[in-house]
């Protein structure tokens, strides 16, 4: 219906131009616009990764991603949007246990004009600096504090045709 959609698949692959692992991923998800003020969208993916792909690493095990986004229309010209991700990877961690992440972001947009919009985004990561998410050489995690966290604030500004 116009008001709910469902989507599911098989991939091959997340991150990388050319998958370096044979194994499939799966997605299912889901979309719910009660009105046109308002609409929710949640996804899963899961399947066998390696670690990294660049250098190809040999340890291969499960990755699975949850993203939630909702989307509220304000005002003709002001929305905001909200998106949640929680992740986690096995055999990621230096000691081969789970490496988790998670992060919050928030979008204040405001359309101008018919050319112009302007976005305020702040966001929220946090890791136990064990993921892929992050640099994974060791003398990167021996100056990281795994208990800090990490915030960033910024404006951006494109513009659309």
């Amino acid at each position: 219906s116009d008001a709910f959609s469902v989507i599911g698949g098989v991939n091959q692959g997340w991150d990388a131009v050319s998958d370096p692992n044979s194994d499939k991923s799966v997605e299912i998800g889901a979309t719910f616009a009660p009105s046109k003020e308002m609409s929710f969208a949640a996804m899963y993916h899961g399947g066998k990764e390696l670690l990294t792909n660049y250098p190809k690493s040999d340890v291969n095990g499960m990755r699975n991603l949850v993203d939630v986004v909702g989307t509220f229309t304000l005002s003709p010209e002001l929305t905001l949007v909200l998106n949640y991700d929680y992740g986690t990877q096995d055999k990621a961690a230096f000691d081969g246990g789970k490496a988790k992440w998670q992060g919050l972001a928030g979008y204040l947009n405001y359309q101008v004009n018919e050319q112009w919009k302007v976005s305020l985004r702040a966001e929220y990561l946090y890791s136990n600096y064990q993921s892929w998410t992050f640099d994974a050489s060791p003398i990167v995690h021996e100056k990281l504090n795994p208990e800090k966290h990490q915030h960033r604030l910024g404006v951006v500004i494109p513009i659309n045709h």
